[in-house]
């Protein structure tokens, strides 16, 4: 399954983050079936680090390999997932599996979907990079579907043979809207002042874990000014 859309992320300070959470359950509250818990994913790159590479440079297009997990304790609830990003347009393929696994890419569900098969041949011997986990808060208002995250942990996988550090918390939150419109319009933006950043959980995670000239407490100070 694939499906296109417009992607804007905010970058939400540890000190507006119960307020965020307070408007956005006063205005759209209960209006997604599912409406929070704890997500886990599993990026995977190739052995030339093609996908990162992509979000440094600021490619036009890029690439994101995961495997992802809804739930902190059911591993029947899984998918193969491959987003592709240009600009801020977005298309996602998915493939749901039987139970995640850290390892590997699996190579061998690939050819049940024709676009994660094609996507795949191009960055060749995938490898789990870093496993993100946090907790997601779910809004819909007409085609608008809203996320808060929190509690972001990053953590290094085998195939991450630079980093620094072996494990890191983001102190802070990111509100991401996804529509089919290209410039989102919610009322809930007149109450709150929130920064519109560029945020990838790969790309970050990466630099964090590596402390590349303390990515993270730069990135923090650019997000909040």
């Amino acid at each position: 399954m694939s499906f296109k859309y417009y992607e804007f992320k905010y970058f939400v300070p540890a000190l507006l983050l119960d307020r965020t959470i307070e408007l956005l359950n006063a205005f759209y509250g209960g209006t997604d079936p599912f409406p929070e818990g704890w997500l886990s994913s599993v990026y995977f790159d190739s052995q030339d680090r093609k996908s990162i590479n992509e979000c440094k440079n600021g490619s036009l297009y890029k690439r994101k390999f995961r495997m992802r997990k809804y739930g902190q304790n059911d591993d029947s609830n899984c998918q193969l997932q491959i987003k592709e990003k240009e600009l801020n347009a977005v298309w996602k393929h998915k493939l749901s599996v039987d139970t995640a696994n850290d390892e590997k890419w699996p190579y061998h569900l690939i050819p049940m979907s024709t676009n994660i098969f094609t996507l795949s041949s191009q960055y060749h011997n995938l490898e789990p990079i870093v496993k993100t986990t946090y907790f997601r808060r779910r809004y819909r208002v007409f085609d608008y579907r809203i996320t808060l995250d929190a509690k972001i942990h990053f953590k290094s996988c085998y195939g991450f043979r630079n980093q620094r550090f072996k494990a890191m918390f983001l102190p802070f939150g990111v509100l991401e809207i996804k529509t089919k419109q290209d410039n989102p319009k919610l009322p809930f933006f007149k109450l709150i002042n929130l920064k519109q950043v560029s945020f990838s959980k790969l790309y970050l995670a990466v630099q964090c874990l590596e402390n590349t000239e303390g990515f993270l407490n730069k990135y923090i100070a650019e997000a909040a000014d």
